[in-house]
């Protein structure tokens, strides 16, 4: 069975029929409080309200972070409404997963804005609700001008009765909603045609772009409450470190600077503004412990042993691909091509420095939280199992990310545990912003690797077997244990890109996870850019090797690919390949990944 492109995938799919009532709870969660109906009226559920003076207010589930989701979405549910857009704000959803979970399967649910899946994973959802409050404005119309519905149709934010002439706006219709009524059902096939789309594959202008323009973006370092004080954060330097002792005479001398307070693995200088408390910060001096594990890492150590023990071929590692006969491959081979790769740590760099806004109220039985978060869930699951509290208890102001790439997914959601944690210590409104040294030092990297890549040639110059093997930490294990416990523990995140595509005989790709000590956390793509740049070199080294062109080669391995071979001969039609011997290629292809959770 061949795969489908990406492009038809996302144009041609459609939902699954489902129903949401218009008023009552956005879900069956006794916990979740229900969407109300605004003082002016009109028509309201999960994903949009319609107001009677045709204002169109559209939520988006995932989190934007400058990657254009608060646009995106939007725009898909606007589409099947059938909106304006010039009618339509957008604003964050509520942090419901029941309702706004990532329908993608690998996010078992959660919300959760990662591995691209913000329109992938909502286009299907988002169509068909957008379908349903359309019909069902269509069903209003209907009514009050007693005429069948089929009689009735749309154009932008208007509904048309053609045989009279008359028109309703959406804002009309919206204010004849009936409360107690539900959405309609609605069939695949009612959904639109790619060819009617007016908003879909059209340039729509960001409508995040001139609120970060002019300013008035709201991001967690812009919030100010009442009776707040600012805090930064040094936390231990070794995950299981704990503080021994804190010199902190020099800090509390510093004007502004209103407490040091040592809480387990962090210290916190807190003042009466960020300013004074990054200095207190940058005057303190601390003795830590000192674990068994990561006490004393040495990165580059740490990288030759990674490699040493990728290169152990008598010990095994937990399969992600496992075709063939690969013993018998490498046994009979005429020739064996190996090479080893080295991926040290990389750093998040997101340019909005780590922090959040916290107030914990009422003795610790309700907390208001102002924080950008790419996983909502895993933040009020933290928060609720920190302070002890239903997640009803939690009210969090969804603000913008500046920069996540993947950071912002952890599920301990430290940086906005902190706040809580201080707030709850203190009793007042605290604003926690990690220094760009904090954040170095305490860092969530990308993971250090180690591979090593066998090729196995046959009798007659045949690839027969392929061998691809990384030691490596792995990143959810540490980063979101939720998820890892619920992949059976099969370090996926680090391994994306070992089990190889191309077709050949006999193929293993396994990872030696190992525990290296240092805190890591999912970085653009997780291991997909290191395994897979192994993965290529190798194939490129085997072609020089064979005096084979790079694309030629490839060819011949993907006799069951239609999609990357389609790609590959693209790429050979519009560049100078021929014509230009110092070109490089390389093709990479996470599908396997994506789908192995389907």
């Amino acid at each position: 069975m061949t795969s489908p492109s990406r492009r038809s995938f996302l144009v041609g799919s459609a939902g699954v029929v489902f129903t949401i009532p218009l008023f009552s709870a956005a879900c069956s969660d006794a916990q979740h409080s229900p969407y109300e109906v605004t003082n002016s009226g009109g028509l309201q559920d999960a994903w949009v309200h319609i107001d009677p003076s045709g204002a169109i207010r559209i939520r988006a589930a995932a989190d934007e972070m400058g990657q254009g989701s608060l646009t995106a979405q939007p725009v898909i549910f606007a589409e099947e409404l059938d909106a304006d857009w010039n009618d339509v704000t957008v604003e964050f959803s509520d942090p419901d997963e029941l309702v706004f979970g990532n329908p993608q399967p690998w996010t078992l649910g959660m919300m959760l804005t990662a591995g691209s899946s913000a329109v992938p994973g909502y286009f299907d959802k988002l169509r068909m609700n957008g379908a349903q409050v359309r019909k069902y404005l269509l069903g209003v119309a209907a009514k009050q001008w007693q005429v069948p519905i089929e009689t009735l149709i749309t154009q932008p934010s208007r509904i048309i009765h053609e045989a009279s002439s008359r028109t309703m706006t959406y804002g009309e219709a919206a204010g004849l909603a009936d409360e107690t009524a539900v959405l309609p059902d609605l069939s695949p096939d009612e959904l639109k045609s790619p060819s009617e789309f007016r908003l879909i594959g059209r340039d729509i202008p960001r409508r995040d772009v001139p609120s970060k323009i002019d300013g008035s973006a709201q991001y967690a370092i812009d919030i100010v409450v009442p009776d707040m004080v600012h805090a930064t954060i040094v936390r231990a330097p070794t995950i299981e470190g704990r503080v021994v002792r804190v010199y902190d005479r020099q800090a509390l001398a510093i004007d502004g600077v209103i407490e040091v307070v040592q809480l387990d693995d962090i210290v916190a200088v807190i003042a009466n503004t960020y300013f004074a408390a990054l200095e207190g910060e940058r005057a303190l001096s601390i003795d830590w412990s000192q674990p068994e594990i990561g006490g004393d890492l040495n990165s580059s150590e740490m990288l030759e042993t990674l490699v040493a023990t990728a290169r152990d071929l008598t010990s095994s590692g937990a399969p992600i691909q496992d075709t063939g006969d690969i013993e018998s491959a490498f046994a009979e081979a005429s020739i064996v091509h190996a090479a080893e790769y080295r991926a040290e740590h990389v750093y998040h760099a997101q340019m909005e420095p780590l922090g959040a806004v916290a107030s914990v109220m009422d003795q610790g039985q309700k907390v208001e939280i102002w924080a950008g978060t790419q996983a909502p869930s895993h933040l009020l699951r933290s928060v609720s199992t920190e302070l002890g509290i239903e997640k009803s208890a939690i009210s969090l102001n969804r603000l913008y990310s500046g920069g996540g790439f993947g950071r912002r997914t952890t599920e301990g959601q430290d940086y906005i545990l902190d706040a809580v944690r201080l707030s709850r210590h203190l009793a007042r409104p605290v604003k926690v912003t990690w220094s760009r040294e904090a954040d170095v030092r305490a860092g969530c990297f990308r993971p250090m690797a180690g591979q090593v890549v066998r090729v196995a040639e046959d009798q007659n110059g045949d690839i027969a077997g392929w061998h691809h093997r990384i030691a490596a930490q792995s990143t959810l294990r540490q980063a979101d244990p939720f998820r890892f416990t619920r992949y059976a523990e099969v370090p996926y995140l680090s391994s994306a890109g070992v089990d190889t595509f191309y077709s050949i005989p006999s193929a293993r790709g396994e990872i030696l996870e190992q525990a290296v000590g240092a805190r890591v956390a999912p970085l653009r793509g997780v291991s997909l850019p290191t395994n897979e740049f192994a993965a290529e070199s190798m194939m490129n080294e085997v072609a020089r090797a064979k005096q084979i062109d790079p694309i030629e080669f490839r060819k011949i391995h993907l006799a069951q690919n239609w999609v990357a071979m389609g790609v590959l001969e693209a790429v050979e039609k519009i560049s100078p390949w021929q014509e230009r011997p110092g070109l490089g290629v390389s093709l990479v292809s996470h599908g396997g990944f994506r789908y192995r959770f389907s």
